[in-house]
């Protein structure tokens, strides 16, 4: 069975658009469970930090945040990834020679294939890498000051003068 160059189009286009939409339910999980790590956060370090259990669950809530930052920045790459190897094989095709003065880009407009930061070459993209790795850099810091606190290397008293 032979495809007319049309629905190749709209094959790979689907498939592009599918990854697309697992970026956006990634980060549509993401956001709100940073949200519930944050508020948790700020709720029990407020006045708890000095108990016994603080720096626990304060190192147990940036555990968590550090493994949710993680997959979400792994995922999101290999949604990006196979993206772009569906990009290459849709402009290896015949049907992309016959058709590319005639239709759009897969990718969007002004997108082209770069070597040079394939990763990070579009617009918006820098968002869905910004956020989870500014969030995995935040909690990598709680983590530390939480593991300081636990081992006597930072003292409650240290926590408590810089936050006022």
């Amino acid at each position: 069975m032979s495809l007319k160059d049309s629905e190749v189009f709209e094959m790979f286009r689907f498939r592009i658009q599918n990854e697309n939409e697992l970026i956006h339910y990634r980060m549509s999980w993401f956001i709100p469970l940073q949200s519930f790590l944050f508020i948790s956060l700020a709720v029990f370090s407020n006045g708890n930090l000095v108990t016994t259990i603080g720096p626990y669950f304060i190192s147990g809530v940036s555990f968590l945040g550090i493994v949710s930052a993680s997959v979400t920045l792994k995922s999101v790459h290999s949604a990006i990834e196979a993206m772009n190897k569906l990009e290459e094989t849709w402009q290896e095709t015949a049907a992309y020679e016959r058709l590319c003065d005639q239709i759009p880009s897969l990718m969007g407009a002004n997108h082209r294939i770069s070597s040079e930061k394939p990763v990070l070459r579009r617009n918006g993209t820098w968002i869905t890498f910004g956020m989870p790795g500014a969030a995995l850099l935040f909690w990598l810091a709680v983590m530390a000051v939480a593991i300081g606190i636990t081992s006597g290397l930072i003292q409650l008293s240290d926590v408590a003068t810089t936050a006022n």
